[in-house]
C-alpha cells in the first residue's frame, strides 16, 4: 500500500467489541466551554460541512441544554456523524431517535425545506437510508411529509400540520430481515408530539412502514449515523438523541471537561468524498503541538501510516489505494483530538 503523505505521524485507535446492544443517550446538558460539551465530544462534523455548522447551548432545551441547527443546510453535507455505530446482525432491530422544537415563523415559504433528518450509511459506498420530515413549496403552512428515500426507492406520507412552540420526537426504527434472497430490510419512521416541555406523554403525529430490498446494505457490517436539520424547515432546537441497539464501534472517545476537541475551525478536509488524495489544512491560527494523525475504518482499525511535514500547515493523503468506503481521520494534538469522517469514492 503506498504510503500516506502526511505532515504528522499516525496512529490506532481501540476497537469496540462488535455486536454489544447497547442504550445512549445524548441530552445535550454537558456544557463546559463552546469545545467541549455533549456535541463537540459525541459527534463528528460530516464531510465538508463548516465547522460550527451546529452549536451547543447552555439553556434552552427539554432539560437544559440544547443544540442550535444551521439557518440554511445542504442535507447532502451539512450533518453530523454520531460516534457510536451500529453493528447489523440480520434481525438486530435499532432504534434512533431526535427531538426537535418546532416554529413556524423560522419556515422558508419558497424553498423545499426539512426541518429534521436522520442518515444510516452502510459499508458499501452509496447504499443507505435517509429519513426526513419535508415540506415542498406551496403546500399548507405547517405540513410535511415522512418520507424515507434509499438507493432503490423512496416514499412519503402527509402527516397532519405541526405546533409553534411544540416539541417532536423523530424516532427511526430499522433491521436487516435478510429474507429468502437474504437482501431485505424493514423500516419503521414515527413522529411524536411530545407537547410545550418536550417531556408530554408522546402523541403520534405520523408514520410509515417500509421494507426495501438492498443485498449490500444487508452483507455490511455496521452503519454510521448521520443527523441534520434546518432552522428555515423550522427546527429552532435540537435535543435528547437516543441510540439504542447493537453496538459496532465508536468514531471518537466520549471526553468530557478534558478539552478534547473533536470539532474545530483550524482544520479543514478536501476534497471530501475524494479519490487519489486528500489534503487537511490547519487555519493560520493553529498553533498546536501535533504529535500523531491517524487513518482509520469505522471499526477504529488504523489503515495506513507515515511521518512527513511541511511549513505551510498542510498535509496530504495518498489514499489512491486505500479501498472505497467511509473512514475517519484522527488529528492527535497536545490539547485534544480532532476528528472528521472521510468518504473515498
Amino acid at each position: 500500500m503506498k504510503k500516506l503523505l502526511l505532515l504528522f505521524l499516525l496512529a490506532g485507535v481501540a476497537r469496540v467489541g462488535q455486536g454489544q446492544s447497547v442504550v445512549e443517550t445524548v441530552d445535550f446538558n454537558s456544557y463546559v466551554s463552546a469545545t467541549d460539551n455533549d456535541l463537540a465530544n459525541r459527534f463528528l462534523i460530516g464531510r465538508a460541512a463548516a465547522p460550527g455548522l451546529f452549536t451547543q447551548v447552555a439553556t434552552g432545551g427539554i432539560t437544559g441544554g440544547a443544540v442550535v441547527p444551521p439557518s440554511v443546510a445542504n442535507y447532502n453535507l451539512d450533518y453530523y456523524n454520531y460516534c457510536s455505530t451500529y453493528a447489523n446482525p440480520v434481525g438486530g432491530l435499532t432504534e434512533t431517535s431526535l427531538c426537535f422544537k418546532y416554529n413556524a415563523t423560522l419556515v422558508n415559504p419558497n424553498a423545499v425545506v426539512q426541518p429534521v433528518k436522520i442518515n444510516f450509511e452502510s459499508d458499501a459506498v452509496n447504499h443507505y437510508l435517509i429519513c426526513q420530515l419535508r415540506r415542498y413549496v406551496n403546500y399548507q403552512p405547517g405540513v410535511f411529509e415522512l418520507s424515507y428515500t434509499t438507493y432503490g426507492a423512496n416514499g412519503q406520507t402527509i402527516m397532519a400540520a405541526l405546533v409553534t412552540g411544540h416539541w417532536y420526537k423523530f424516532v427511526v426504527q430499522h433491521r436487516s430481515d435478510g429474507g429468502q434472497f437474504n437482501d431485505q430490510v424493514y423500516a419503521k419512521l414515527e413522529l411524536f408530539d411530545i407537547g410545550t416541555t418536550g417531556t408530554g406523554t408522546p402523541v403520534s403525529v405520523g408514520s410509515r412502514t417500509v421494507t426495501f430490498t438492498d443485498a449490500l446494505w444487508v452483507a455490511s457490517t455496521r452503519h454510521t449515523i448521520d443527523i441534520a436539520a434546518s432552522r428555515q424547515g423550522g427546527a429552532e432546537l435540537l435535543d435528547n438523541f437516543s441510540f439504542n441497539g447493537p453496538k459496532a464501534g465508536s468514531l471518537c472517545t466520549v471526553a468530557s471537561s478534558t478539552g478534547q476537541q473533536q470539532l474545530n475551525a483550524n482544520l479543514a478536509i478536501y476534497p471530501n468524498p475524494a479519490k487519489g488524495r486528500v489534503t487537511l489544512q490547519f487555519g493560520p491560527g493553529f498553533k498546536q503541538k501535533v504529535a500523531r494523525v491517524e487513518l482509520l475504518d469505522m471499526m477504529g482499525k488504523t489503515i495506513d501510516a507515515a511521518p512527513a511535514m511541511a511549513a505551510d500547515n498542510r498535509l496530504v493523503l495518498d489514499v489512491a489505494s486505500v479501498a472505497a468506503g467511509a473512514y475517519v481521520v484522527r488529528v492527535s494534538t497536545d490539547h485534544g483530538n480532532y476528528l472528521r469522517k472521510l468518504t473515498l469514492e
